[in-house]
């Protein structure tokens, strides 16, 4: 019987310590992520893509929000590429961006379970377009 309790324990802490582990990846993936910004040339599925990958690693997705995601990340990145392509105005072209990386931050956050809104906040809170739409500077 002590053996079978032992047995017991070990597998306990076993597992305790893979659910920690998964959270300390998770919880570093959060603090050091960067969305892509090497893609400048790539194409919009290929941007998407590559910043749901990066989502999906902080945030672990389900299948089905994987796909949302993507198809999110898609339109925005085709929106990007027509804001970039035919607006010649600077300022116009920021505003348009701005306006666009709301909705997107906004119908991203509508597939998110909770725990994973509070994430994805984090997550944007770090990027420039954020902290310029909200007077920040710096890091």
């Amino acid at each position: 019987m002590k053996k079978i309790y032992l047995i017991i324990f070990v597998a306990f802490c076993n597992f305790n310590t893979f659910a920690q582990t998964q959270q300390q990846v998770r919880a570093s993936a959060i603090a050091n992520i960067s969305v892509v910004s090497d893609l400048d040339h790539a194409s919009s599925a290929t941007h998407a893509e590559a910043v749901t990958d990066v989502l999906d690693s902080a945030l672990d997705f389900s299948a089905a929000q994987r796909a949302k995601i993507y198809a999110i990340n898609l339109d925005a990145a085709e929106k990007v590429a027509e804001i970039d392509k035919y607006v010649q105005d600077a300022e116009r072209r920021t505003a348009k961006r701005d306006a666009l990386f709301k909705d997107t931050t906004s119908k991203i956050m509508r597939a998110l379970k909770p725990e994973q809104q509070q994430l994805y906040s984090n997550i944007t809170k770090k990027s420039m377009r954020y902290k310029k739409l909200n007077g920040k500077s710096g890091n």
